[in-house]
C-alpha cells in the first residue's frame, strides 16, 4: 500500500467489525487486515507465523478512540519464520526460514502457508532453496501472484546473489543476478520493478561493495532487465561525508563501507530511500536511472534529555 496510515484504505479497515475476520469468504479489505495481523505477530513471535494467544492487556490508559486493535485467531508452528509476505489473490503467506539440519549447515527454506481459513493455517509447500539453488533466503515479497525472494549465495555470502521468482505454488520461474548479499527485497507500488538492498558485508578476506539492484519487469518476468545503483561516485569523498555526519570507517572507500539494509519507495515510484544503518545515514536513489543521488545523515539522538518510558508486553 502506497498511502500513509491516514489514507482511505486504512480508515476503511478500521471500520470493519472484528467478527468478520473469521469468515471464509474472500474480501480484499478484510484479507489485507488479516495479513497485517499475521505479519505483526510474526515479528513478535519467534518461529510462529500466527500466534495462538492474544497478548495480555498492558497496564496504563486505554487506547485512543479509533486505534487499531489486534486479536490472535490462528497459529501455524513453522520450522522457522523470519520474513513473510502475503498475497491476497491466493490468500497465502510466504515465509523465509533457515532450518537447522542434524548434521549439516542451516537449510534455506521458503514456506507457503494457506490462510484462506485464518483460524486454521495450513502448509501448502516447502521449497528447499539450499538444494535447488544453493542459496539462503534473506527476504521475500509478493505482487499479484508473483513471489520474489532475495537469495544469498550459501557457499560464499560475499559473492553476488540472485533474485528468484516463483509462482504461488512455489514453482521456480527464473532468477536474475544481484549484488553481494541481497538483503531486503520489495516491489514498486505498481509492480513494474523489484529492488534489492545488497548489503555487501565484509568477510575475512574480502569486502564487497554495497549496492541496490533494480529489476525492471515491465516487459514480463522472463524478459526483465537488471540495473545496479552503486556508490562508486562517492569514493574519494569520504572526508566530505564524515563532515556531514556519515560514518565511514578509516581506510575504507564509501562503496565498500556502506551496507544497504532497508528500502522505502516514494508513492510515485520514482525514488527509493535506502537505509545505511552502520553509516548512520540513508541513500536517495533515482529508480529510473539506477543512480544514487545523495547520501544523507540520520543525525544523533540526545539521550541526556531523559530515559524513554518503556512498556512491557507479555506474549
Amino acid at each position: 500500500m502506497g498511502g500513509g496510515l491516514d489514507g482511505p484504505g486504512i480508515n476503511s479497515l478500521i471500520s470493519i467489525p472484528r467478527r468478520k475476520l473469521v469468515r471464509r469468504s474472500f474480501n480484499p479489505a478484510r484479507s489485507t487486515l488479516l495479513a497485517l495481523t499475521s505479519l505483526l505477530i510474526v515479528c513478535l513471535t519467534a518461529g510462529s507465523v500466527l500466534a495462538g494467544e492474544a497478548p495480555e492487556t498492558p497496564a496504563g490508559p486505554p487506547p485512543a478512540s479509533g486505534a487499531i486493535s489486534l486479536e490472535a485467531i490462528g497459529r501455524y508452528q513453522a520450522v522457522g519464520a523470519e520474513i513473510s509476505a502475503y498475497d491476497p489473490g491466493s490468500q497465502r503467506v510466504f515465509v523465509t526460514a533457515a532450518a537447522e539440519a542434524a548434521t549439516e549447515d542451516p537449510v534455506g527454506l521458503l514456506q507457503i502457508i494457506d490462510i484462506s481459513d485464518p483460524t486454521a493455517p495450513a502448509l501448502v509447500a516447502t521449497v528447499n532453496l539450499s538444494d535447488t539453488l544453493g542459496a539462503s533466503p534473506n527476504s521475500v515479497a509478493v505482487y499479484d501472484g508473483l513471489v520474489a525472494v532475495a537469495l544469498e549465495d550459501a557457499a560464499d555470502p560475499q559473492a553476488d546473489g540472485r533474485v528468484g521468482f516463483f509462482d504461488v505454488d512455489g514453482a521456480l520461474i527464473t532468477t536474475y543476478p544481484t549484488g553481494a548479499m541481497p538483503d531486503m527485497i520489495t516491489f514498486t507500488h505498481d509492480g513494474s520493478k523489484v529492488l534489492t538492498a545488497n548489503e555487501g558485508e565484509p568477510g575475512d578476506d574480502v569486502d564487497p561493495e554495497g549496492s541496490i539492484t533494480i529489476i525492471d519487469l515491465s516487459g514480463g518476468v522472463m524478459s526483465a532487465t537488471v540495473a545496479t545503483a552503486d556508490f562508486t561516485a562517492f569514493d574519494g569523498r569520504e572526508n566530505e561525508l564524515r563532515g556531514r555526519g556519515i560514518r565511514i570507517f578509516p581506510d575504507k572507500s564509501t562503496s565498500q563501507d556502506v551496507e544497504p539494509e532497508y528500502i522505502a519507495i516514494s508513492p510515485d515510484d520514482s525514488t527509493a530511500f535506502v537505509t545505511l544503518q552502520e553509516a548512520d545515514g540513508f541513500a536517495v536513489v533515482d529508480i529510473a536511472n539506477a543512480t544514487v543521488k545523495d547520501i544523507l545523515p540520520m543525525g544523533l539522538k540526545d539521550h541526556s534529555r531523559g530515559v524513554i518510558e518503556l512498556q512491557q508486553y507479555g506474549f
